[in-house]
């Protein structure tokens, strides 16, 4: 099976996940610095772009979390993001 040499099952499941992370925490960071980067100039705007790259970067947790060990009681983690 795949992933059991490394210890972690599912392990290409859970690392797919890094993307998300990635573009999640940069555009959180970006917005937060005043949204200057993405030429925002409404102040509302700027905190429903933080609210929108908070949820991309909290997939990677939630998906990861899943993946670890699929089971219906951790599906929801998969999901709620």
């Amino acid at each position: 099976m795949a992933g059991e040499s490394t210890g972690v099952p599912n392990t290409l499941n859970v690392i797919t996940n890094f993307p998300f992370l990635i573009v999640g925490i940069l555009g959180f960071v970006l917005s937060l610095g005043g949204g200057s980067f993405f030429n925002i100039s409404l102040r509302g705007e700027v905190w429903g772009w933080v609210l929108y790259y908070g949820g991309i970067a909290s997939v990677a947790f939630g998906s990861a979390y899943y993946h670890l060990k699929p089971d219906d009681n951790r599906v929801m983690w998969d999901t709620l993001p």
